[in-house]
């Protein structure tokens, strides 16, 4: 079972209120807001045909105390990705990320509100595979094979399709517990996403979607 993207999310991508979002955070200025309302506009048309067709949304291990969480984009947006790269337009694909990592950024939240809502349980804190010897890395092919989503991973564990994330949740019945967010369980120190202690200062102190770092040549292998 493939539970559909976060309509609160899709719905959004084309709003100005998201794109001027977008615009904040990743340093658009105010004469590109039309192409990256474009560039949404697009994405969200492959998102809701994956959609559509089950190769777009997510699905859980289940209530246990730390249960497998996988959620996708679909293969649409990366190979909308792909026909931006072959036609060099480095601004529309490098849009494409942006836009990708907000929609995932913010989908976390909305899941652990789903998961309250159904059973009451909380987040305290997300396990990445690789963070530590509970979540191995290997075990990536096995636990996406166990959810059931249209994800795959390579040799090197890079997701397929690319807009993908999986994760373990740590869930708990404490009433006033606070998910620590997403980089607190990752042991990855140089990931260009990090979000390190002085972000979260300026971003504030429950926002797990602080400012990236990355470049072009990070996202696309131009370096």
């Amino acid at each position: 079972m493939l539970y559909p993207f976060f309509e609160t999310l899709s719905d959004r991508m084309t709003e100005r209120a998201f794109l001027r979002e977008i615009c904040v955070k990743y340093h658009y200025s105010e004469t590109q807001l039309p192409v990256l309302a474009a560039v949404s506009e697009c994405m969200q048309k492959q998102l809701l045909r994956d959609v559509r067709n089950e190769k777009a949304g997510w699905n859980w291990g289940g209530l246990m105390p730390l249960t497998p969480v996988s959620i996708t984009l679909g293969p649409g947006i990366d190979s909308l990705q792909e026909v931006y790269l072959e036609q060099g337009l480095l601004t529309e694909a490098y849009m494409i990320e942006a836009i990708a990592a907000e929609l995932l950024l913010q989908a976390y939240p909305l899941w652990n509100l789903w998961l309250a809502g159904r059973s009451g349980l909380r987040v305290r804190r997300y396990h990445f595979p690789g963070s530590d010897e509970s979540c191995a890395l290997e075990r990536i092919p096995e636990l996406l094979r166990e959810l059931g989503v249209p994800v795959v991973c390579n040799e090197a564990y890079c997701l397929l399709p690319r807009k993908s994330v999986v994760f373990y949740a740590e869930l708990t019945s404490e009433p006033g517990a606070v998910c620590e967010g997403i980089c607190e369980g990752c042991g990855s120190l140089h990931c260009p996403n990090r979000l390190e202690k002085a972000a979260v200062q300026t971003v504030g102190p429950h926002s797990p979607d602080g400012p990236f770092t990355y470049g072009y040549g990070q996202i696309f292998g131009l370096l």
